[in-house]
């Protein structure tokens, strides 16, 4: 069948959407690339091709062809910042890891996995659970948290701090509380939503005027442990 023309007679042109360009340029790169390895038949080589794949395999996870649309699918970024303003809802991407580190040595080390299991299930950012039990809990030595788990004084209300909530576990007292907050503190039309920020939940959260300031410096504090 012959090629269609347009009226000048010369042939139409394939549009080549960006994706193929992409595909042929990927696969012309490395076809190019182990010829050359296996020409030169080297250890440097073959170090340096896997090298190059690991740093690739690090950035990207995967490149999805979304009809006209190229995702690029990139590794969670680290979000080490919290300050009185900060929206709650943004998660840290923290790991247990991380925490367990920030917290050794004191009563709380160990429950890294708990705050990360807030965050992803809950949607509350995991550095402010951690903050807040902190604070709360007088590093994990109050004696709620010791006799009841109560890592965050919930119900130990001013007239009668002795109503502190019983847990089974410190776990569930952080997956409880976070999603009070975000049931009631951090969705709009909540019963105590005043925004989204440590300032904002402490509106009916604490009497403390203070109590978001001391959350983000001990946050602070903490995050200069990883160095």
């Amino acid at each position: 069948m012959r090629a269609q023309r347009n009226k000048k007679g010369s042939k139409k042109k394939r549009k080549i959407s960006l994706v193929t360009k992409l595909k042929r340029g990927v696969t012309i790169g490395i076809v190019g690339f182990f010829v050359v390895g296996i020409a030169l038949n080297s250890a440097p080589v073959t170090e340096y091709k896997d090298s190059v794949y690991a740093s690739l395999k690090s950035q990207y996870i995967q490149i999805v062809d979304n009809g006209e649309e190229i995702i690029i699918e990139k590794k969670e970024i680290k979000n080490l910042h919290l300050d009185v303003n900060s929206d709650l809802r943004i998660p840290s991407n923290v790991t247990a890891e991380d925490i367990d580190k920030m917290l050794e040595g004191t009563a709380l080390h160990g429950l890294g996995y708990a705050f990360v299991k807030a965050e992803k299930e809950h949607g509350v950012n995991a550095l402010y659970m951690m903050g807040l039990a902190c604070l709360e809990s007088g590093w994990g030595t109050s004696k709620y948290a010791v006799n009841r788990n109560n890592l965050y004084g919930w119900n130990a209300v001013d007239s009668n701090p002795d109503k502190a909530k019983y847990f089974s576990s410190k776990e569930e007292a952080t997956m409880f509380v976070a999603q009070k907050l975000k049931q009631n503190y951090l969705t709009e039309g909540g019963a105590y939503f005043e925004g989204y920020s440590a300032r904002a939940v402490d509106v009916h959260y604490c009497t403390d005027k203070k109590h978001a300031d001391k959350i983000v410096n001990i946050v602070a504090e903490l995050i200069e442990k990883l160095g």
